[in-house]
């Protein structure tokens, strides 16, 4: 898609704002709600799930850009890792130790929000791999290793779970590019979006039927990945709002500096904030949270503190320069 598209900024936006909501309910100074605490984690199948599908689709060209580009898209991910680490674990709301064997530790066994950036990072680096593969192999593939992984038989830590739970949702935007820009192109109804809804309602009994029975989501990954879809074509009807849609879309435009800055500005600000209960509180607390993360990084972009969310020329000339120098020794054997 030549021009980007508002209905999937609206997507992400969305998605962003629910997924600050959600840490606001779970690290809140006082008790939240219990009835919007139980939406926020029944929207687990939304927030982070449509993101990677997202980025799944917005990295697909990667593969076809010159090296030196599509490495780029790389290193920044690694850049903004490596430099927002320290931050997310001093503002860890869990228990961390400081020391630099942890901190180490977290370069490939990610313990933090950063998890996402981390998962992120391999999706895309994966992608040059990926579509050397046939894509209903990759997708059939990534689908079982992603249920199997839900049973609990592999064992393994936070981060590496999210990334094969998550990692469906990433191929599917990326190798179903024509399938998703189809499904944000198509014609909104009342009628299919009835449909929709009753499908996904469907899916989520079965899956909840299964997982009460059994103890564990066979049909986690198929789920979300319905969720995301219908997230799509439900959220059209915003874009006939737009005031709301371009708030919507102007926040979905700026999703990474919202992930980085609202954990550690919310960890800094509580113990300041006055103890409120009741369900605004969340919702309040979450709305301020972002435009304050917005302001933050226009504020950073229209000074020298540009580096806090992309990388210095620096730092991506000389992964290049030791990628081709690599490169150079690779093709002389």
């Amino acid at each position: 898609m030549q021009a980007r598209s508002q209905g999937l900024d609206i997507v992400r936006g969305t998605a962003v704002i629910l997924m600050v909501v959600y840490h606001m309910c779970e690290y809140a100074p006082t008790p939240t709600n219990a009835s919007l605490m139980t939406i926020c984690l029944a929207l687990t199948a939304f927030r982070m799930p449509v993101l990677f599908l997202i980025s799944g689709f917005l990295s697909a060209g990667i593969v076809n850009k010159p090296k030196r580009q599509a490495l780029s898209r790389v290193t920044n991910l690694a850049w903004l890792y490596v430099l927002w680490l320290p931050v997310m674990l001093l503002a860890s709301p869990e228990k961390v130790r400081a020391d630099a064997v942890y901190i180490l530790d977290n370069v490939w066994r990610p313990a933090t929000e950063l998890w996402f950036i981390w998962a992120l990072m391999i999706l895309i680096a994966s992608l040059f791999i990926v579509v050397k593969i046939p894509r209903r192999t990759v997708l059939l593939a990534s689908l079982l290793v992603a249920t199997i992984d839900y049973s609990g038989i592999f064992g393994l830590t936070f981060g590496h779970d999210n990334l094969l739970r998550y990692a469906p949702m990433f191929y599917v935007g990326a190798l179903c590019r024509a399938e998703v820009a189809g499904l944000i192109k198509a014609p909104f109804s009342l009628r299919s979006a009835s449909i929709v809804v009753v499908g996904i309602a469907a899916i989520h009994v079965i899956s909840e039927l299964f997982r009460h029975s059994q103890g564990w989501q066979l049909f986690g990954p198929i789920e979300r990945i319905s969720v995301c879809a219908a997230a799509i074509y439900l959220l059209k009807p915003v874009e006939m709002m737009p005031a709301v849609a371009n708030a919507l879309a102007s926040v979905g435009q700026k999703t990474l500096p919202i992930y980085l800055l609202h954990l550690p500005l919310w960890m800094a600000l509580k113990p300041v904030i006055p103890k409120l209960g009741g369900v605004a509180t969340p919702l309040l607390s979450a709305s301020l949270l972002v435009v304050a993360c917005l302001l933050i990084h226009h504020a950073a972009r229209h000074s020298r503190m540009k580096w806090l969310f992309g990388q210095p020329l620096w730092w991506s000339n000389g992964i290049a320069q030791a990628a081709w120098a690599v490169d150079r020794r690779y093709m002389a054997r």
